[in-house]
């Protein structure tokens, strides 16, 4: 984890995340079980901080945890952590849309 966390980081992290999506869509890879339990507590950990950082911290802070969850998910299999990961991800992307008035940054 990171000391900071910048607009900069997440800028780039985004494109990647859903780049990394879009490589396993067409695969099956809903069906890959997490095996590792620390992984999925590590995802569960992740949640909260984004959850407080939704309240305290700028929303950069919390795509930062939301995109490092769906890459561990995308990575690694899911888990019950993984559905909140993604539809926060999901209203990122549709906050990033509306906000900039565009849909370049899921492309």
């Amino acid at each position: 984890m990171p000391e900071t966390v910048t607009m900069a980081m997440v800028g780039g992290m985004l494109p990647e995340t859903l780049s990394m999506y879009s490589e396993v869509y067409g695969d099956d890879w809903l069906a890959k079980k997490m095996e590792d339990s620390s992984l999925c507590n590590i995802l569960e950990f992740y949640s909260a901080i984004a959850t407080a950082a939704y309240f305290c911290k700028p929303p950069h802070v919390v795509a930062y945890f939301v995109c490092k969850m769906v890459q561990m998910s995308l990575r690694n299999g899911v888990c019950q952590h993984t559905p909140l990961a993604l539809m926060q991800l999901s209203s990122i992307i549709s906050s990033s849309i509306s906000a900039s008035g565009n849909a370049a940054i899921v492309q």
